[in-house]
């Protein structure tokens, strides 16, 4: 035991003392003058006279030199109470002007990346309504470390890694491309569904029934169609559509009263008559915002399978009247061109990247691109998507509903979407296990076809021949709705003959009679 106290005393002598931290001047000055004036406060009190002002200019001496030292001695020696972890103010980062500046791009706001950056433009007097994280609490790898309380409710959740603010895309011009069978209307009808859950009006057209299911689940839905197909949504707000004044009405009532509108094109006896009623929508859409540009809000047009109705070569769409092709190329390169200010986007949707008008695509802001395997599609894609985040490999190996997104920043990824919430059974691909239920049918003779089948000429046949249909009685017969042309040469003839009162009597916007007026003189043969 004696060893053992020779040895660590040995130690200690061999150990070199180590050096007391520097204390600040201000510290020292401050415990020196603090010991003055009490001791001077003391002289003037019990008049001690130049020795008590003596003794206390030793005391400060003393109190400057070892104050501080004895006052971490007595700190230590103390019981302290628990330390209180203080809460972390958000970090603004302000710029020249004290506006806050941010360099995160659309996908870093999605993705939780560098949360230490700012996130929303707000200034500074709305730190209140600021959520904070504990530093306890996990954090969400999408999200950053503070947002706007506001913030959560005006998200679009797109895919499980990608979350982004509704105004990224709200008002924006989209492009989805995606070929057949791999996700592209599943993605249509989850854009429509995220959209329509804060509200936004919407207008979509649908030929197959596809977007049909999508009024059990958006908030102000409504079904538009003949009214001859009105029964079958009788669980659905339904407007009958027989007239193009009619749907005129429509589409300025999509803005006034923020519906959702989703068109069956099929209730029509033809293609060209729903389109017809299609283009009157539009038109009343923008009569709405042309007369109401303080009240303005984002509205999506949709157009799916666009490469059918607006291809690049127009001679290919399924549109047979020509008049009417051009008029809704002029839609939506209107919604394109002029659109954007007056709240109107669209979503352009495509099997092939190639097919599609570049007049409707070329000034697309943001982008989903799915699965394509041609070529040319792919070289297309590929001026779009950057090598390192897709190759054309990549793409063309793509499953079902993955994809890359291309936010209006350029900012890219590639994720799988989500699926949609609202039915998608009319959209799903035919199960080849469902012929086997022809396995227990009899054989019949096959009956002479009742519809006459098409012959061997070289006209295109996209609908079977229309039968006269026989009014049942009591009704009318149902007549084909007049072109635009047709009844803007009516209402020349009947003395509406100048742009103003054209525009009036065809309920269209005054720009639009330009182009109209022009084709009236030329039906008429007017210079």
């Amino acid at each position: 035991m004696h060893e053992e106290e020779e040895q660590l005393h040995e130690t200690q002598r061999g150990t070199p003392p180590q050096e007391q931290p520097p204390v600040p001047l201000t510290h020292s000055l401050g415990f020196g003058a603090g010991t003055f004036l009490a001791a001077g406060m003391v002289d003037l009190l019990a008049h001690l006279g130049p020795t008590g002002l003596v003794v206390g200019g030793i005391a400060a001496y003393v109190a400057s030199r070892h104050g501080p030292q004895l006052y971490e001695q007595v700190r230590e020696a103390l019981p302290s109470p628990p330390a209180r972890e203080a809460s972390r103010p958000p970090r603004y980062v302000r710029g020249a002007r004290g506006e806050r500046a941010s360099k995160r791009s659309v996908l870093d706001r999605a993705l939780g990346r560098f949360p230490d950056e700012d996130e929303e433009d707000v200034s500074c007097e709305q730190e209140d309504d600021t959520v904070i994280v504990d530093e306890d609490e996990p954090e969400p790898e999408t999200w950053q470390r503070w947002r706007p309380a506001s913030q959560a409710k005006n998200m679009l959740d797109l895919a499980p890694n990608l979350q982004i603010d509704m105004r990224d895309l709200a008002g924006k011009a989209v492009f989805i491309c995606c070929l057949r069978r791999k996700g592209k209307t599943t993605l249509g009808a989850l854009l429509a569904e995220q959209l329509g859950r804060h509200y936004l009006p919407l207008f979509i057209p649908c030929l197959e029934g596809d977007y049909l299911s999508l009024a059990e689940v958006l908030p102000r839905a409504v079904i538009a169609g003949h009214s001859r197909s009105g029964k079958q949504y009788q669980a659905s707000e339904f407007a009958a559509l027989d007239s193009v004044q009619a749907a005129h009405q429509l589409g300025y009532d999509i803005f006034e009263r923020g519906y959702q509108v989703v068109l069956d094109l099929s209730s029509y006896a033809t293609l060209d008559q729903g389109v017809a009623i299609q283009i009157n929508i539009i038109r009343g859409l923008f009569y709405w915002a042309n007369t109401h540009a303080d009240k303005r809000v984002p509205c999506h047009v949709f157009l799916d399978e666009a490469q059918r109705y607006l291809p690049q070569t127009l001679s290919d769409s399924v549109i047979l009247d020509r008049a009417l092709l051009a008029e809704l190329l002029r839609c939506y390169m209107d919604i394109i061109a002029i659109g954007g200010k007056r709240g109107l986007a669209p979503v352009i949707l495509t099997q092939r990247f190639a097919q599609v008008n570049n007049k409707i695509m070329a000034q697309s802001e943001v982008f989903f691109l799915l699965r394509q395997t041609h070529d040319t599609d792919l070289k297309r894609c590929m001026e779009y998507v950057r090598e390192e985040i897709a190759t054309k490999e990549h793409i063309a190996q793509f499953r079902p509903g993955q994809g890359v997104y291309i936010a209006s920043d350029g900012s890219q990824l590639v994720t799988q979407f989500h699926e949609r919430e609202s039915s998608g059974k009319r959209s799903s691909t035919p199960q080849a296990e469902a012929a086997y239920r022809y396995a227990s049918m009899p054989m019949y003779r096959p009956e002479r076809a009742a519809v006459p089948s098409a012959d061997h000429s070289m006209r295109r046949v996209t609908t079977p021949p229309v039968q006269p249909a026989t009014p049942e009685p009591g009704q009318e017969a149902v007549q084909a709705e007049p072109t635009l042309l047709e009844r803007a040469i009516k209402a020349y003839d009947q003395g509406y003959t100048t742009g103003p009162k054209l525009a009036a009597a065809l309920g269209i916007t005054p720009w639009q009679v330009r182009q109209v007026l022009e084709e009236v003189k030329m039906a008429k043969g007017i210079k």
